[in-house]
Formats: structure tokens, C-alpha cells, sequence
């Protein structure tokens, strides 16, 4: 029940300058209990953490980004 084999969870692919293509083995969790708390206009968000969540943001309010490894697994995992 890691990760990579649940439906949340999407794995960073990129294209390098060369054209090859580059598949990480980490990625990102599109499940609703993984918040961002910066809200769209640079302000705090007043949306609450879940009890079986996480809650993260950037105190610049520029870029972040929550990098979850393949192997990883939680509670919420869901079948692909």
C-alpha cells in the first residue's frame, strides 16, 4: 500500500533539453487530505486542517511544493 500503486498519487515525469525523458521517483498526492493554507490571493486560508490531514504553505508566498516519494504510504490509500 505505497504510493505508487494508489490512485492519488501522480509521478513527476519531465522532459530534458535533449528530449529524453526523465521519470522521478517521487510525486505529487492529489488526495483532498493534503492541504495548501495559502489561499489564492497571497492571504491566510481559513481552511481548516483534517484530523487525518496534513496542512502546509510558504511563509514567502512564492513556490512550494510537497515531493512524496514512491515508497511512501498512508492511511487514505486508495487502489489504482
Amino acid at each position: 500500500m505505497t504510493c505508487s500503486k494508489c490512485k492519488f498519487w501522480e509521478r513527476f515525469v519531465w522532459e530534458k533539453h535533449d528530449g529524453s525523458i526523465v521519470s522521478e521517483k517521487y510525486g505529487d498526492c492529489k488526495s483532498d487530505k493534503i492541504i495548501y493554507l495559502v489561499a489564492e490571493e497571497y492571504g491566510e486560508s481559513d481552511r481548516e486542517i483534517p484530523l487525518d490531514g496534513i496542512g502546509y504553505k510558504d511563509h514567502e508566498r512564492y513556490r512550494v511544493e510537497l515531493n512524496i516519494g514512491e515508497n511512501f504510504g498512508c492511511i487514505h490509500f486508495v487502489h489504482k
